[in-house]
């Protein structure tokens, strides 16, 4: 709980979402965890 109260205290912002929606079943398969990335990445 520290990490997540650390990141918000910075600023971001965290969703959370029940496992068995939809959504839930495919960020646990993403292994559980998503982001967003805030700015593009070069390639």
């Amino acid at each position: 709980m520290d990490f997540l109260n650390d990141v918000e205290n910075k600023g971001v912002e965290i969703f959370s979402v029940d496992s068995p929606t939809d959504i839930g079943l495919r960020v646990t398969g993403l292994g559980g965890i998503v982001s967003l990335l805030r700015y593009s990445l070069e390639t």
